[in-house]
């Protein structure tokens, strides 16, 4: 079937229309969302400087509430909450070329630069330990035949600095 469609600016969406067009457009379940994670899916998808969507003419907008109003903020997390954070160096390594590393912990991103001392969350420093890259090393045996034997090493190496 297919619909006659309009342009709506994503901010003035309902959430019917915000389903219809993460369902029918992006092919995914938007079933049980609220209205701001159904926003946070929808907009990366959308290329850069876009803020619209496109939705059936006849889809029937909700009755909602004055959408002139933002959404509440979260409460901020009290300090106890907050996550721990460790202090880490990542050497600078010669003619490699990069000055910066990125990890990824839970879709938020971090740009680790070489050589300096950062603080960075727990997380952060599990994905390091966890980065480990597989070499195959050439060993020779007793009976003067090479082998091939896998080395594990860090993909990223880097130190912990104690408080």
């Amino acid at each position: 079937m297919t619909h006659k469609l309009t342009d709506i600016l994503l901010s003035k969406a309902t959430s019917t229309q915000l389903k219809w067009y993460i369902e029918h457009t992006l092919g995914s379940d938007a079933g049980g969302k609220t209205v701001a994670a159904m926003r946070s899916t929808i907009e990366p998808t959308l290329a850069d400087g876009m803020n619209k969507i496109q939705i059936p003419v006849d889809l029937e907008p909700e009755k909602e509430a004055d959408t002139s109003q933002p959404e509440p903020e979260p409460e901020p997390k009290p300090e106890s909450a907050k996550e721990k954070r460790v202090k880490i160096r990542l050497p600078v390594l010669k003619g490699k070329g990069n000055t910066h590393e990125t990890v990824g912990v839970n879709g938020k991103l971090y740009s680790l630069k070489r050589g300096e001392i950062l603080s960075v969350p727990e997380a952060v420093v599990e994905v390091l330990r966890n980065a480990i890259e597989t070499d195959n090393v050439s060993v020779e045996h007793p009976d003067k035949t090479l082998h091939l034997v896998a080395h594990d090493s860090p993909r990223i190496p880097f130190e912990i600095i104690p408080d």
